[in-house]
């Protein structure tokens, strides 16, 4: 593509060199530029895109979008504007043909939930047709499946993304929001026919500052609607009921007959939950996996979203039967030892509560929970997490999560704050403490290895150390 192609509707100061050349990628990442791209110098959290122009250019960079011209630079087209990160996803936007139109876009966003809601979508939308999914886990593009490194991607990842769903026949996408996402502007240029908004809690405060910043973050993904665009909301949440008032047309999803998708007469045990899935016209009887009232709500989430986008309540009832499970949410990992042995993303002191309070409410034996709280994050959520075990839990072993560059047991420190009562140990090491808590349980007991989910590294003190719950625990119960 051209570059005055690529430049359509993007506000330049100027432009030094030939419009015509032909671009063949968007960049801001100097290591990963080819021949033929584009680079752009946008400036960073701890360095400026400027310092990495040569190192671009080496590699093949024919155009390079920065805020000054710089007439040392030869051999390349300079475009001058005023901020490279404002034009950005315009960019990145043009070159891939503006892919978000041309998909039926869903965006999840939401303290807690949004990767098993975002599963559960999928599940429902792919049997119409074939649907993408970027979010916290994986990306799926109908071509590839890969590790996600970002909930949302910055924008050209994004882009390129969405333009590889096209080729590989996605007709839809569905995709976890972040609200670092929509604070740092990777959704411009990116709109969606449906935005759905889970719930609201006490997280990323080490970033928004305040929780009214984080919800005004969260909130930012309503002007990412298109022109008929759709919102889906809980009325399970404070937050959604008010959103409700600010988007009187939004579709409502909940446990309450005011919600236009709603479930009643729910049976919950250890092995799944049943309820009706209920509209304002008819109910169906439903079965599903996945345990605990808040996949319930999951559930209708992602029902209320498949029924804005026009399929039938029959039809979801059908394929809510079949749900898939979610890596690293409240993921059973089979064993032969007697004892249930659950992994859950939970990082969070709201997620942690659900996940607590759901496996309490249906077991008969004792409760075991490993977790830990990650480094250079949120503090104020520590003594949070420890006062939850403290309710919920007859045990609980202390360890690490990812402590990145602080001491990890001035971090469990702070966990035990909140811990007035209950028995516990402090095992720093995350293997020794999983294979502590295998070894105490004893038949009819449960464990929850909290906080790492679908993870597989350890981020400590600069290091991404190999590390799985999952798989550690199917070793550690089979080798016993």
């Amino acid at each position: 593509m051209k570059l005055k192609k690529v430049l359509k509707d993007v506000e330049t100061i100027q432009v030094k060199g030939s419009k015509e050349i032909e671009i063949t990628g968007v960049f801001t990442h100097s290591k990963v530029v080819f021949p033929g791209s584009i680079f752009i110098a946008r400036a960073g959290s701890t360095t400026h895109g400027n310092h990495y122009i040569p190192n671009a250019i080496e590699n093949g960079a024919s155009c390079i979008v920065l805020d000054m011209y710089n007439p040392f630079l030869t051999g390349v087209t300079q475009v001058v504007v005023e901020n490279p990160s404002n034009v950005l996803a315009k960019i990145a936007s043009n070159f891939f043909e503006d892919p978000s139109m041309k998909l039926t876009m869903v965006g999840i966003t939401g303290t807690c939930g949004k990767t098993t809601v975002s599963y559960f979508t999928k599940h429902l939308l792919e049997q119409e047709a074939i649907t993408g999914l970027t979010g916290t886990v994986e990306t799926f593009t109908g071509l590839k499946r890969f590790k996600s490194s970002l909930t949302t991607p910055d924008a050209p990842d994004l882009m390129k993304i969405l333009k590889e769903m096209r080729i590989g026949k996605c007709k839809n996408c569905v995709m976890e929001v972040s609200s670092h996402g929509l604070e740092q502007g990777r959704l411009k240029e990116t709109m969606f026919d449906v935005v759905a908004f889970l719930n609201l809690s006490h997280e990323h405060l080490d970033y928004h500052g305040t929780m009214k910043e984080y919800q005004l973050a969260k909130e930012r993904l309503l002007a990412h609607r298109k022109k008929d665009g759709i919102a889906v909301v809980s009325l399970e949440s404070s937050w959604g009921k008010k959103l409700k008032k600010k988007v009187p047309e939004a579709i409502t999803f909940g446990f309450s007959k005011k919600a236009d998708i709603y479930a009643e007469k729910v049976v919950m045990t250890k092995d799944g939950s049943t309820f009706d899935l209920c509209s304002s016209e008819e109910k169906k009887r439903v079965t599903i996996s996945s345990i605990g009232k808040f996949n319930i709500e999951n559930a209708l989430a992602a029902s209320a979203i498949a029924y804005a986008l026009g399929i039938s309540l029959e039809k979801i009832a059908c394929r809510l039967e079949t749900l898939p499970a979610v890596p690293g949410r409240m993921e059973k990992i089979k064993n032969d030892l007697g004892i249930e042995i659950i992994v859950d993303y939970a990082h969070k002191p709201d997620a942690l509560e659900k996940v607590l309070m759901a496996i309490k409410e249906t077991i008969s034996g004792k409760l075991i929970t490993v977790f830990g709280c990650g480094g250079q994050r949120d503090r104020e959520k520590r003594p949070l997490m420890g006062s939850l075990a403290q309710k919920y839990a007859d045990f609980a072993v202390l360890t690490n999560d990812n402590p990145r560059g602080e001491d990890p047991l001035l971090i469990i420190e702070e966990i035990k704050k909140g811990i007035k009562s209950l028995d516990y140990i402090v095992i720093e090491d995350r293997k020794e403490a999983i294979q502590f808590a295998i070894n105490k349980a004893e038949k009819g007991d449960t464990i929850l290895l909290a906080g790492k989910g679908h993870e597989e590294e350890q981020e400590i003190l600069g290091q991404r150390l190999p590390l799985s719950d999952r798989t550690l625990a199917r070793d550690m119960a089979c080798s016993i």
